[in-house]
């Protein structure tokens, strides 16, 4: 039906237009004259027309479809990163005092160069001039800063302090000085004695590590090949072996009932770090009979510190001297621990084959072996068996019976 009436309406548009004289849906509309037929024709054909759209819905107003409204998500305002305000920066400036090491200094600056440590990470640093003179730049200026120094190659020459106390912005810097090893070294070492000699043995400890981190410092090769490694191993000795002398002066000068176990265990430390010195130096070829002398002079102190009260060790072992009442070898049972440790490490550096061999040599020489008592010949005689015992199961008496005789078979110097 909507084909024919649009057919129909669109044939009579034409006609009217043309005039008639047209065919269209089988009918013919013959030629039309008049004005007025031709007008009614067309709004026939209009109505045909408006007739067709009207029953396919052209003149329906829209539907109104229901529309979901826009859902509302939760809108996150943006995020407020803190703005770290910029930092004010500054320049440490600094002159290192060089004394009457001037021309030393010349031929040497370029070794050294000075940092400023800022927090545990960043650093900044500079090389050193001609004069002695830094200047650091960028160094954040609202906090203080701890200025150290480093060496690029082994030199018998170091700046002193090994780390410059807090320094703060604008400040200059004033207390490094330009030395000589040997010279600081012997000036530091005279500072312990003094503090030891007063009983503070934590003070000499204090200065003692700084002493030990200058050391790993300046970077020194094999002793085989470098004299300034040799020195050093020499001044590791000579310094501990020097403490522990001022420490047994100290307890005989006080009396062992006012020392402390701190005192008696720092002791202990430095005579331990002494006999793995001695042994280095002999480990390089360097005065083998040090650590003779040092396992005795432990010896001694053993039985002064850790027995005082008796004249000599029991001929007993560690195992056999305890009993149900505690341990009557020793003035307080706490004591076995470090003892039975200390024997443990001077029987493992007293095994070695060069030991061996200078105690071979020396039991060649009649002399010398007549020259010891019945109980040192005997503890000379079996040494090897004595090393090879458990620490618990070595006897106390007999030990020290062989450190002496040690000690007086090889009191030559090397």
């Amino acid at each position: 039906m909507l084909i024919i009436l649009i057919t129909l309406g669109v044939g009579c548009l034409i006609a009217a237009i043309v005039g008639g004289g047209v065919d269209f849906g089988g009918i013919h509309v013959p030629q039309i004259a008049s004005r007025r037929k031709r007008i009614a024709i067309s709004i026939l054909g209009v109505l045909l027309l408006c007739v067709a759209l009207y029953d396919e819905g052209f003149f329906d107003p829209p539907s109104k479809q229901p529309v979901d409204p826009p859902s509302k998500q939760p809108v996150n305002p943006p995020s407020k990163q803190p703005v770290n305000p910029p930092v004010a920066v500054t320049t440490l400036v600094g002159k290192v005092k060089l004394s009457h090491h001037a021309a030393d200094f010349r031929s040497r600056h370029t070794y050294y160069s000075i940092t400023a440590s800022v927090g545990p990470t960043q650093e900044f640093g500079t090389d050193l001039d001609i004069q002695g003179r830094f200047h650091i730049d960028g160094v954040p200026k609202a906090s203080q800063h701890d200025v150290s120094w480093s060496v690029s190659r082994p030199s018998e020459f170091v700046i002193w302090p090994l780390v410059h106390p807090q320094v703060s912005p604008g400040e200059e810097l004033q207390g490094f000085r330009f030395r000589r090893l040997s010279d600081m070294f012997d000036n530091e070492k005279s500072r312990m004695i003094e503090a030891v000699a007063t009983g503070k043995f934590s003070d000499a400890n204090e200065r003692l590590s700084i002493i030990r981190q200058l050391f790993g410092r300046l970077g020194v090769g094999e002793p085989s090949n470098d004299s300034l490694a040799v020195q050093i191993l020499r001044w590791r000795f000579t310094i501990h072996r020097d403490l522990a002398y001022a420490a047994r002066n100290y307890r005989t000068t006080v009396g062992r009932s006012k020392i402390t176990d701190r005192q008696v265990m720092t002791e202990r430390e430095w005579r331990r770090t002494m006999i793995n010195a001695a042994l280095d130096q002999m480990a390089s070829g360097q005065r083998r009979r040090d650590l003779i002398r040092a396992v005795n002079a432990w010896s001694a102190y053993a039985r002064e510190v850790y027995s005082w009260k008796q004249r000599s060790w029991p001929d007993r072992s560690l195992s056999n001297c305890k009993t149900s009442g505690g341990v009557e070898c020793l003035e307080n049972s706490s004591y076995a621990d470090p003892l039975r440790e200390d024997i443990a490490l001077i029987k493992n550096k007293l095994a070695t084959r060069q030991i061996q061999a200078m105690i071979d040599e020396a039991a060649k020489n009649q002399d010398q072996l007549a020259s010891l008592s019945d109980g040192q010949q005997l503890a000379v005689e079996s040494f090897s068996s004595l090393l090879e015992q458990d620490p618990d199961r070595v006897s106390l008496n007999q030990f020290a019976n062989l450190l002496n005789a040690l000690q007086r078979l090889f009191t030559r110097a090397d």
